[in-house]
C-alpha cells in the first residue's frame, strides 16, 4: 500500500508549526482533495495526516486516512511530490499507485479555484460527508439539541484582520458601475482582498444583516431557536442573547459529561479548543437551515455535510421563498 502524505509548507522549510496558520475546514477540503484522487486511482493509497497538525483526529473518524506522530525529517525521501497545477489539468487524475506522493497543502491553497471546478461532479456525494464524530454520546445530543434549530455562522474578525473594518458592501457597489477604468477596478479588487500576515482579511458583516434576517423569521416561527457558531465572544453578541433564544457550543459541552474534556492528547488547552472546534461545527452541519458566510470554508463545511438549505448572509432574504425551510 503506497501513501498520500499530507503536510504543511512550512515543514519541508523546517519553520515553526503555526497552529493558526489554517483552520480546519481548510485541512478537511485539502484532505477530500486527497481523497478524491484516492478514488480516482481504486483506493490504492492510505492518506496519511500528522496528528500535530491535525489534533482533532481525537474525535473525528476519517475514512481511508491514518494518523501518524510525525513524519521524519526524511520522510520525502524517495517520494514525489505532487504538482496541483499539472494534476488539476489532467483529464484523467490518475497517480502512480507504486509510489508515495507528498501534498502541500500551501501549493493546493494556490489552485483553491482550478479545485472547485474540479469538485462539480461530487457535490451531491462530497467525501467530507464521511467524516464522523468519534463520541456518539457527543453526536447524538448534537443531534437531539440541533433539532429544528436554525444555524448561523457568524464570523468576527480573523488572523491579519484589521482594527478598521472594511466596507465591503461599499466596494461591491463600486464595482457595478460599468464605466470603471481597468486600473481603478483593480485597485478596488485588491482592497476587497487585501492579505494581512494570515492571509485574507474575511469580510465582517454588520449585526444588523443578520438581526434583520432573524427578525424576520421569528416573524413566521416567534419560538424559533438559534445556533450562533461564531469567533467572537458573548460580549459581542450580547444583542443576539438578549432578544433571541441562542445555543451555542456550550450548551452542548456543558450538558455532557462522559466525555473526557481534558484527555492528555497533545496538551490540555489545545485539546479543549479541539473539542469545541468539533462541537461547533458539526452543530452547525446538524441545524435545519443555515445563515452562512460567503467566503467561509466553514460555512462550505457546514452547507455541504448533510446538503443543508441555506443563504448566505451578503444576500438579499425572502422569508417567503425560504418559509417552507423554517
Amino acid at each position: 500500500m503506497s501513501y498520500l502524505k499530507l503536510t504543511e509548507e512550512w515543514k519541508s522549510a523546517g519553520m515553526e508549526y503555526n497552529p493558526e496558520q489554517t483552520g480546519l475546514c481548510n485541512r478537511i477540503i485539502f484532505w477530500e482533495l486527497a481523497y478524491l484522487f484516492n478514488q480516482i486511482n481504486n483506493f490504492k493509497f492510505t492518506i496519511l495526516l500528522e496528528k500535530l497538525y491535525w489534533p482533532e483526529l481525537n474525535y473525528l473518524s476519517i475514512p481511508d486516512t491514518k494518523g501518524v506522530d510525525e513524519y521524519k525529517d526524511n520522510f520525502w525521501d524517495g517520494d514525489k511530490i505532487l504538482d496541483f497545477e499539472l494534476l488539476l489539468k489532467d483529464e484523467t487524475y490518475k497517480l502512480d499507485t507504486e509510489i508515495n506522493w507528498v501534498l502541500f497543502q500551501q501549493k493546493f491553497i494556490e489552485y483553491f479555484k482550478h479545485y472547485f471546478n474540479f469538485i462539480k461532479n461530487f457535490n451531491s456525494n462530497r467525501p467530507l460527508q464521511l467524516i464522523d464524530i468519534k463520541n456518539d454520546i457527543l453526536k447524538n445530543t448534537i443531534i437531539k439539541k440541533l433539532d429544528d434549530v436554525i444555524g448561523i455562522h457568524m464570523r468576527k474578525g480573523d488572523v491579519g484582520t484589521p482594527e478598521e473594518t472594511i466596507d465591503f458592501e461599499q466596494i461591491r457597489n463600486k464595482l457595478k458601475d460599468k464605466n470603471l477604468s481597468d486600473d481603478k477596478r483593480k485597485e478596488l479588487e485588491k482592497e476587497s482582498l487585501t492579505c494581512g500576515q494570515g492571509g485574507i482579511w474575511y469580510e465582517t458583516f454588520k449585526d444588523e444583516r443578520y438581526l434583520k434576517i432573524m427578525d424576520d423569521i421569528v416573524k413566521v416561527k416567534p419560538n424559533q431557536k438559534f445556533y450562533i457558531s461564531t469567533n467572537g465572544d458573548k460580549e459581542q453578541l450580547k444583542v443576539f442573547y438578549d432578544n433571541f433564544d441562542i445555543l451555542d457550543y456550550s450548551t452542548i459541552l456543558d450538558n455532557i459529561e462522559d466525555i473526557d474534556k481534558s484527555k492528555n492528547y497533545l496538551d490540555y488547552e489545545l485539546n479543549k479548543n479541539c473539542l469545541r472546534n468539533v462541537t461547533d461545527l458539526f452543530s452547525l452541519s446538524y441545524s435545519k437551515f443555515l445563515i452562512l458566510h460567503p467566503e467561509s470554508t466553514w460555512s462550505m463545511f457546514a452547507k455541504w455535510y448533510k446538503n443543508v438549505p441555506s443563504v448566505n448572509v451578503s444576500d438579499e432574504f425572502d422569508i417567503y421563498n425560504n418559509r417552507r425551510y423554517i
